[in-house]
C-alpha cells in the first residue's frame, strides 16, 4: 500500500521540524524518509524563512526564487 504526502500528514510535520530549528534541507530529507518508509514515492520542496530546498526518492527537477529576485535556487 502506497502512502502519499497528505496521508502521511507531512505538511504539519515539516512545519514542526522547521519550528524546531531544522533547515529546509533537513526538513525535506526527513519528509522523504517519512513517506518512503511507509511505501510511498515522494518529492518535496520546503520553503523556509531564508532559503528553500528539496529532496526526493528519485531525481526531481525544481527551481524557485524570492519575489523580486533574479537569483534562482535549485539543483
Amino acid at each position: 500500500m502506497s502512502v502519499g504526502i497528505i496521508a502521511a500528514g507531512l505538511a504539519p510535520k515539516v512545519d514542526t521540524w522547521l519550528s524546531e530549528g531544522k533547515t529546509p534541507t533537513e526538513a525535506a530529507m526527513l519528509g522523504v524518509q517519512e513517506v518512503s518508509r511507509r511505501g510511498g514515492d515522494i518529492g518535496v520542496i520546503v520553503v523556509g524563512p531564508d532559503t528553500m530546498a528539496s529532496a526526493a526518492d528519485q531525481p526531481m527537477a525544481w527551481a524557485g526564487r524570492e519575489s523580486g529576485s533574479t537569483t534562482w535556487i535549485g539543483p
